[in-house]
């Protein structure tokens, strides 16, 4: 009877102290997390607003200094879901109004490396990648 007594103290003491290392153990990863978490914050500087960045909160005069070219028109396709998908893609690009002969030409000058360049892009991507809506 004595040796049963024994027996189930010391079982019992095995799971006791292992509980009390696991509060232990997780107490120190809480700390430690928050700590580094608290350091994080203190070290970095804030986010800078994009409109600050800029210095002018008048989109409108930016907006009318800008005029849309389009830089490349193509059909590529994809197949590497196992089935055959065409693209219809039209890729434009803003650029200052004042430039915009000067680009055109630019342009025009290099429309196939800009249209191989969009067809290499469709062709190895992931279909998952080109599956949006707004694409």
């Amino acid at each position: 009877m004595a040796d049963e007594k024994t027996e189930a103290a010391s079982a019992a003491e095995p799971k006791s102290g292992r509980r009390l290392s696991i509060v232990v153990v997780a107490a120190l990863m809480l700390g430690e997390g928050a700590g580094v978490y608290m350091l994080a914050n203190m070290l970095s500087p804030p986010p800078v607003s994009a409109e600050a960045a800029d210095g002018e909160g008048d989109d409108s005069a930016k907006k009318a200094d800008l005029a849309e070219i389009e830089l490349a028109e193509c059909r590529p396709s994809n197949r590497m879901a196992g089935r055959f998908i065409t693209y219809h893609i039209r890729v434009l690009g803003l650029v200052d109004a004042a430039r915009l002969d000067e680009i055109k030409s630019l342009a025009q000058a290099r429309r196939a490396r800009l249209e191989d360049a969009v067809n290499v892009v469709i062709r190895s991507a992931d279909p998952k990648h080109l599956d949006e809506p707004e694409l």
